[in-house]
């Protein structure tokens, strides 16, 4: 009953079945009948030596599956119509919808019954599935077919009685041969074509010498010499050399040139009479051709088998020979063997014992050192978070912005001193990996120039990015860690450069053949790029006793000792994400003068990415009007964790409640049908995870987004977590664009955000009006002026810096000009106000 269903159920899938497949069934079919009709044995018959639109028919269903038959069905329609003439009258049309149905229903029982027999596996695998296959189903499965539509043809006066066991003879061989023939060529193309191309392309002039040898034998035959028999040699030379599919495509050449030997015949008698020889050579040589390729099959994996097989016994018998040599030495030094036997031993267990006790420290030092990350980031989240509630306040006075402001950065700060010590946990400890994907390398630089470039000019430095106009777009590899690396290596060059600039090229070449990948990165060296990043500025350098320990966990160079920042991990880690990116990393630097950090990754070109939305980086204000009370529900086990979601969203208009474990939160979920829960994973009484499984386990909970909001660190907790159910998966602490991105993804909700320049098309400056200077002292003005045309950069950038923080937006689009060398804009501006 199981396997009529699953026949039956994949019948019906015919829906899933693509179009293209079912319209090539249905031509391919048609095409074949309108060939095989050429050559029909009794008129208004569809009968013929070979009928290939069977053999067409069980092929594309082998190859396909069950779900292509109505291509199947089409197509033999329109071909018996053609053959039956079908128009020709309502007798004619109820004959060919009849033999279709009946032919139908016998293709499909010939498909099933070649499945069941060769238990679903490649045909030419086993001489017993050929054997099966000529038997039961070339002839055994065409039985019906040819006596039921003799009958039919029969019935509507297509042929006398007395020709009945003639037309239904003929009928069962033309399809049994169709079989032999066609179908297996169907099947081996679908398995095995690509190695057929590859071996006529290496073995040409083998392969035409063949066709030469064939056509000139079927020449020979055309003029009347019987000397069939001699194409059979090179039916087994083909397969020897070209696998069954050039095996089976030359069979079906010199059956196709036969047929047309017999059809050019113009004594119908004649060709009644050699109707049974033709098609007994063509059986005769297809099923040879069956067999011997099972046979070859079967002899090449035997052949590998015993190929392995002698190599295990070559190699016990080298270990049984070394063995020997052993015992042989052990004997005539016994006692010496055996006292250094017994100090390796005590070695080894020595070793085991260190090793056990290393593994075991390093396990507890990563659990130790994630478990402290994870408590720190609970107390950072409500840090960095409140922190963000004081700066979206308004009317706050000047001195809480600013406290707010610390504290905000200082959190910061704290959080990349945790990942960085984590990191460096993580590589330490071999579970640091590459989490590849299509990114836009240009939004990537624009993040890194927008964020930095401010830092910088309040440094009173420049600092400038240079692209090579090759650089591609979109590549794929690790974005997170490029990010990484190139924040760390341009914060250290803006932090120990006193005056001058730091510029970054980036560069993009082709792997050279003959260049190392390493395994990592997974593809062939063709398909491989490299990205060549350099970092060069005028700081105060580093001396050549520094730079050999530059790369060392914990080291720093007097430069950052004198700082008195950072934890001597960044380099360190900057180093090992390059290598794991296929890259090396290489410094060199005059002290007084500068220092120029070089490194190459490998990359792949990538696809088209959706950049992020530009609002993302905008402080939202409010809720676009017009959208539904959303509920929220807050579930954390700490209290302060609830209060920051709810002190965030609650002004809003967002519908909030809240719970401290699993339990509450079912409980509120079924009687109040949130449409949204963030769920802390980490809960007593009952955790996120069941939680979470309890409520998308019920038919209702789909209609909940449910986003897990965590301190985990560890990435397989990702996964955890969404295998448990969640939708969605955000880390602790969270920045407050990251909760409102989150309501976009599964809500759909929509804000209004504060109005910016757009840094990304230039058009920020736009905003500049000459009254926008006029907070400036007119000796200032003058001073801007004067730098401005000696296009003296460094002093007007020096000048900018003396712009209050107040008017950050001033400072903004001033350096932003100055960048792009627009000082004539910058004097259009100043010219009114002299």
């Amino acid at each position: 009953m199981r396997i009529n269903n699953t026949f039956f159920n994949s019948l019906v899938a015919f829906r899933l079945m693509f179009w293209q497949k079912q319209v090539i069934t249905a031509i391919a079919i048609y095409g074949a009948t309108y060939i095989s009709q050429l050559f029909i044995t009794y008129a208004g018959t569809a009968s013929s030596p070979i009928w290939i639109p069977t053999g067409v028919a069980v092929g594309f269903l082998s190859i396909w599956g069950y779900p292509v038959w109505p291509g199947m069905l089409g197509g033999l329609l329109l071909g018996e119509a053609m053959a039956l003439h079908a128009l020709e009258s309502t007798a004619n049309l109820m004959l060919t919808v009849a033999v279709t149905g009946v032919v139908g229903l016998v293709n499909l029982f010939s498909v099933y019954l070649s499945d069941r027999l060769t238990a679903d596996n490649y045909l030419f695998s086993k001489i017993k599935n050929i054997i099966r296959f000529i038997i039961f189903v070339c002839f055994g499965s065409r039985l019906p077919a040819a006596i039921i539509c003799s009958l039919l043809l029969y019935s509507f006066d297509k042929i006398p009685f007395n020709l009945y066991s003639e037309v239904a003879y003929t009928w069962l061989l033309s399809d049994a041969f169709a079989l032999l023939i066609i179908t297996p060529f169907i099947i081996a193309c679908n398995h095995n074509f690509k190695s057929f191309i590859k071996l006529l392309q290496e073995q040409w002039l083998e392969a035409i010498s063949i066709v030469f040898c064939v056509l000139l034998i079927v020449k020979i035959i055309a003029n009347g010499y019987p000397i069939e028999y001699l194409l059979i040699p090179f039916l087994l030379w083909s397969a020897f050399r070209f696998t069954e599919v050039g095996s089976s495509l030359l069979t079906i050449v010199v059956s196709a040139l036969l047929v047309l030997i017999l059809a050019l015949d113009q004594e119908k008698i004649a060709i009644k009479n050699q109707l049974l020889l033709l098609q007994s050579i063509l059986a005769c040589i297809s099923m040879t051709t069956l067999i011997l390729n099972a046979v070859l099959s079967e002899n090449e994996r035997s052949k590998n088998q015993l190929f392995t097989t002698n190599q295990i016994l070559i190699e016990q018998n080298q270990k049984l020979q070394e063995l020997y040599q052993q015992r042989e030495l052990e004997r005539a030094q016994r006692e010496k063997i055996l006292i250094e036997y017994n100090e390796s031993l005590q070695k080894q267990v020595d070793l085991v014992k260190a090793k056990e006790i290393a593994e075991s420290e390093a396990k507890a030092k990563s659990t130790f050192v994630a478990n402290m990350s994870h408590e720190l980031r609970s107390p950072l989240n409500a840090i960095i978070g409140f922190s963000q509630l004081m700066l979206r306040t308004q009317n706050l006075p000047m001195e809480q912005y600013e406290n707010a402001g610390i504290i905000q950065r200082s959190g910061e700060y704290l959080l990349n001193l945790i990942n960085n010590i984590l990191d460096f946990s993580k590589i330490e400890a071999g579970k640091t990996h590459l989490n590849r994907y299509h990114f836009d390398l240009y939004l990537l630089l624009d993040d890194l120039e927008d964020m930095l470039h401010l830092k910088a000019a309040n440094e009173g430095i420049e600092l400038i990015f240079i692209r090579d106009q090759d650089l591609p777009r979109y590549v794929y590899g690790d974005e997170i860690k490029l990010r990484q690396i190139l924040l760390n290596l341009l914060s250290n060059a803006i932090k120990f450069t006193v005056a001058g600039e730091v510029v970054l090229t980036s560069n993009f070449r082709n792997v050279e053949q003959g260049e190392l990948i390493d395994e990592e990165t997974e593809t062939e060296p063709k398909s491989k790029y490299w990205l060549d990043f350099t970092i060069k500025d005028t700081g105060k350098g580093i001396s050549e006793v520094e730079l050999s320990h530059l790369f060392e966990a914990f080291s720093q160079t007097e430069s950052g000792r004198n700082a008195q920042e950072g934890t001597g991990l960044g380099l360190a880690i900057t180093r090992q994400f390059i290598k794991l990116m296929g890259g090396e990393i290489t410094v060199s630097s005059v002290v007084d003068q500068g220092t120029t950090f070089s490194f190459s990754i490998l990359v792949d070109l990538g696809e088209i990415t959706l950049s992020r939305e530009p609002n993302s980086a905008k402080k939202v204000l409010a809720l676009t009007p017009g959208q539904p009370v959303y509920k929220i529900l807050v579930v954390d086990d700490k209290s302060v964790n609830r209060q920051l979601l709810i002190k965030l969203l609650a002004p809003f208009g967002f519908e909030i409640k809240e719970a401290s474990n699993g339990r509450e939160a079912i409980a509120l979920w079924e009687s109040w049908e949130p449409h949204l829960i963030f769920m802390d994973m980490r809960m007593p009484v009952m955790d996120g995870y069941e939680a979470t499984k309890h409520i998308k386990g019920q038919v209702k909970g789909n209609a909940t987004a449910v986003v897990a909001l965590t301190a985990s660190v560890l990435e397989e907790e990702k996964a955890i977590v969404l295998s448990a159910g969640c939708d969605d998966f955000l880390r602790k602490p969270f920045r407050e664009n990251t909760i409102f991105d989150a309501l976009t993804k599964h809500l759909g909700v929509t804000y209004v955000y504060e109005s910016a320049p757009d840094k990304n098309d230039g058009q920020g400056d736009t905003a500049l009006k000459p009254e926008s200077l006029l907070i400036m002292s007119q000796d200032w003005l003058t001073q801007l002026s004067h730098y401005l045309l000696e296009a003296d950069t460094e002093q007007v950038m020096k000048l900018i810096a003396e712009i209050p923080a107040s008017e950050s937006e001033l400072e903004q689009n001033l350096t932003k000009l100055v960048r792009k060398f627009e000082f004539e804009k910058i004097l259009d501006l100043i010219e009114p106000l002299s």
